[in-house]
């Protein structure tokens, strides 16, 4: 019995001992699945590749010039000379050095002699020629350049300032303002004197005769190298408030001089503009009546609205807002309209392109020009797009449609007309 007791104590004992084994081996087991197996292949390394060599920066040229300072100065030129202009490089090392051009950077310079690449000896001189042009450069003091590129060596650059010097000038100024002109017929006179350079080694000399399409052009000389100008209307100017034209005069001698620039300024009268812009004449009635007649208006007439020109603004949206905002500053006003203008000669010289079966009559007010355009069956029945052209000579102004619809189009300036200035009393309804 001792004996069996025995064995089930040592057998319990084993059991359990075993129980306390089993979950350290699993814990094992996972963690030899858990590390990767490695392989007994060894990756061969990869070369190492090693960085491209920059090329060595170009090393400054070992040259030297005959002049001292760091621009060569060429002096003055005048605007019609070519100067030449002689520099000299030194090869500076022990080694000779090849010359593989020399340019010009831009068109008032040219090169006289050089052949590519040349090759200057050590301790050598190379002469090197280049031309100033000087018409092909403002008048005043420059600033220029001459390009050398070598085959070993960075570029450097022959730097060189000068002054071109006009030939003659006009006093006391080139730019003539003739202020308000109330007709495009106003007469006028400007004097301006044309004075020739102090040192200039050649007689400037005009042409007998000058031709302007506007101007009569008088130059009459007074002393060697200084004449007097005269300038008066040849020709209508047109109506507008910026009028400007240049007069060119080009010198008969020294040759290659550059024309001499006269510009003129001027403010004439106001852009005229009849209104409404659109005139509808119904097709029944004008075949019952035989013929109809419409008015227009431009400045001051009982009956009729005076608007701008659309030539006032520089947009539509500033023309609204100029009405809506009611600001006379930003419009040409009925007051400057009346006072800019000569209406007699205005009435005087107005002419009207007119297509067949139309005719247009003017009618004069103290501020203003009426029209009474009448048209009859036949002239719709050559083109139902009918246009009155008002024009001074060659200066025409914006046309008056015709229309023949039983439903008037819509005008384009359908906005309020600014308020009158003060002292102008409005037309009356009885005006009508």
């Amino acid at each position: 019995m001792k004996i069996d007791i025995l064995l089930q104590r040592l057998f319990l004992a084993g059991l359990a001992s075993t129980l306390l084994v089993l979950p350290s081996c699993e814990k094992g087991e996972k963690k030899a699945e858990a590390q990767p197996v490695q392989s007994a292949q060894v990756q061969p390394e990869q070369p190492v590749q090693a960085e491209p060599e920059k090329p060595a920066a170009p090393k400054k040229a070992p040259v030297s010039f005959d002049y001292t300072d760091e621009e060569l100065d060429v002096g003055q030129i005048f605007e019609y000379e070519t100067k030449t202009v002689n520099v000299k490089m030194k090869n500076e090392s022990d080694k000779d050095i090849v010359v593989a051009s020399i340019s010009p950077t831009c068109n008032c310079t040219s090169v006289a002699t050089f052949h590519t690449n040349e090759i200057l000896p050590a301790g050598a001189t190379m002469d090197i020629a280049f031309n100033v042009i000087a018409h092909k450069i403002p008048a005043g003091e420059f600033h220029r350049n001459v390009l050398i590129d070598f085959d070993d060596f960075e570029a450097t650059k022959i730097l060189y300032r000068g002054e071109v010097l006009a030939a003659a000038i006009v006093r006391p100024s080139a730019e003539i303002n003739l202020g308000l002109l109330t007709s495009s017929t106003q007469p006028w006179e400007r004097e301006v004197e044309i004075a020739g350079a102090v040192n200039l080694p050649e007689e400037l000399v005009f042409p007998e005769h000058l031709e302007h399409k506007y101007f009569n052009l008088d130059i009459s000389r007074y002393e060697k190298n200084n004449y007097t100008l005269k300038l008066t209307p040849r020709a209508p100017l047109p109506y507008g408030r910026k009028f400007k034209e240049k007069i060119k005069i080009s010198p008969a001698r020294p040759l290659g001089i550059r024309p001499l620039e006269i510009t003129i300024e001027a403010h004439v009268g106001e852009k005229v503009t009849f209104t409404p812009q659109i005139l509808n004449f119904k097709p029944l009635l004008l075949k019952t009546k035989g013929s109809l007649t419409a008015g227009a208006a431009f400045g001051l007439v009982p009956g009729y609205k005076y608007e701008p020109p659309e030539e006032a603004y520089r947009s539509r949206k500033e023309q609204l807002r100029a009405f809506r905002t009611q600001q006379p500053s930003s419009t040409i006003t009925l007051e400057e309209v009346m006072t800019n203008i000569d209406w007699g000669v205005l009435m005087e010289q107005l002419e009207f392109k007119t297509p067949k079966h139309v005719t247009v009559e003017k009618i004069r007010h103290p501020g203003g020009i009426e029209l009474k355009v009448t048209v009859t069956p036949e002239a719709f029945a050559l083109s139902k797009n009918l246009k009155i052209i008002p024009h001074c000579g060659d200066d025409t102004f914006r046309a008056i449609s015709l229309t023949n619809r039983e439903v008037a189009p819509r005008q384009p300036n359908s906005i309020k007309p600014p308020p009158l200035p003060k002292g102008i009393i409005p037309p009356a309804a009885s005006d009508k």
